[in-house]
């Protein structure tokens, strides 16, 4: 069951992508080199060879706050709040 050519051509793959391939990508590079196998197969080999993709971390791209802040709209009422009393009516 356990066909060494085949781990074979696995690890060679995995090691010549500096370990950045994972199971799908190794699948789809066998099948171009006219070995046919399923994605399944290649998991369960490259378990038991323990070897993994490198995970990469998708960075954000943060909004900076001042363009949230700042809004584009006109002061109709213009009313001056500075000097107006504490406890005062607005009419």
């Amino acid at each position: 069951m356990f066909d060494e050519n085949f781990a074979i051509n696995i690890e060679n793959i995995y090691k010549s992508e500096n370990g950045n391939y994972g199971y799908p990508r190794i699948c789809i590079v066998l099948n171009n080199a006219g070995i046919v196998c399923s994605k399944t197969k290649v998991y369960r080999y490259m378990k038991l060879l323990l070897l993994h993709s490198l995970i990469r971390v998708k960075k954000m791209e943060r909004k900076s706050k001042e363009k949230n802040t700042k809004s584009g709209a006109v002061n109709i009422v213009e009313y001056n709040y500075l000097y107006e009393l504490i406890n005062a009516k607005k009419i």
